[in-house]
């Protein structure tokens, strides 16, 4: 069974204040006193620790927003020594009858306590290190299990390529000269499946033929839709950029089932920009009024659980509503 890190994090700090404890009984005598100011300073160090453990590393080490740095310095130090004149000369010293300083609300009191808790903070780091490490491996390992079943659901499931696309060949041939819109919604269906074989295939697919995806599904729904669709998309980024295969398309999806794209002057959006070092993908669509979403949210979900697995803290993605829009922000580190 597995242990859960907080109960790591509680062993770990009732091991400190026992360490405490045994050097007080070494040197002096363990009282009230000694035992509160004792729990207190390791209650101090802990809210430092916790400042920086879940927050600050996150940004600062993979991200390099050093400014969070700067910031979660000036936390850190500000909550343990805010945390320690509370807990020391206010609650012990209601307790006990004193508190641990003579004078505790001067300058020398934060200068005397502004260094403590750096070594905290360091070994705050050592720990987020080592537990990303292990989430990296385990994710590794994730990855790996998910590639094996996926690539065994794509051979029990498949359907034979050369058999499906023969197939819509002769649908579009017959269909042709009787409906030409009908066929070429053939061909545009036939480009999107022949993608998803070679993307499932080959693990990775140019920014370009995710592009092209989209441009075919959108050419299907303004045939299906006519002048009731209407998208405008911008790119500003290097086509030849390797993402996760149909990494756009369930978003694209998503906006042509759940959105109102019916007016040319209020369309749907679809950005694409490369820009320090990053791809900056955002989509816009105005909600479709009055008619209930039948969707399940299961199109983004598995949108994340991939770009987790692929990406893990190289990405973030924001869905939401906005007033009267629905609004993807998907940033991933090239």
């Amino acid at each position: 069974m597995k242990i859960p890190s907080r109960i790591y994090h509680l062993l770990v700090w009732l091991a400190v204040l026992l360490y405490y404890m045994i050097e007080e009984i070494i040197n002096t005598s363990l009282d009230l006193h000694s035992f509160l100011l004792n729990f207190t300073h390791i209650l101090a160090h802990a809210s430092a620790f916790y400042v920086f453990y879940p927050h600050v590393w996150k940004r600062v080490v993979p991200r390099r927003q050093w400014g969070y740095l700067i910031v979660g310095l000036l936390a850190g130090v500000g909550v343990f020594i805010l945390s320690r004149v509370i807990l020391q000369e206010v609650i012990v010293e209601a307790i006990t009858g004193r508190g641990n300083y003579r004078y505790p609300w001067t300058v020398g009191y934060v200068l005397d306590n502004m260094f403590r808790p750096i070594p905290t903070i360091l070994a705050s780091l050592v720990v987020w290190l080592v537990g990303r490490q292990n989430e990296m491996k385990r994710n590794e390992a994730n990855l790996g299990q998910e590639k094996a079943n996926a690539e065994l659901a794509f051979l029990r499931g498949q359907v034979n390529p050369h058999f499906l696309f023969n197939t819509l060949g002769f649908i579009h041939s017959k269909v042709y000269a009787v409906d030409p819109e009908t066929a070429a919604m053939t061909e545009e269906l036939s480009s999107i499946l022949r993608m998803a074989f070679t993307s499932a295939k080959e693990g990775q697919n140019t920014l370009k033929e995710e592009l092209q995806i989209i441009q075919d599904l959108y050419s299907i729904m303004q045939k299906r839709f006519p002048n009731e669709c209407h998208v405008d998309m911008e790119v500003q980024a290097n086509e030849a950029i390797m993402v996760e295969p149909l990494l756009l398309m369930p978003l694209a999806e998503n906006m042509f089932k759940h959105g109102d794209l019916r007016s040319e002057d209020d369309p749907g959006v679809i950005r694409i920009v490369e820009q320090n070092g990053k791809l900056h993908i955002f989509l816009r669509n105005k909600i479709m009024q009055g008619i209930p979403h039948e969707g399940t949210g299961i199109g983004l979900d598995n949108t994340r659980k991939r770009l987790d697995l692929v990406y893990g803290e190289n990405y973030t993605m924001e869905a939401g509503e906005e007033g009267h829009y629905f609004e993807v922000n998907l940033e991933i580190d090239l």
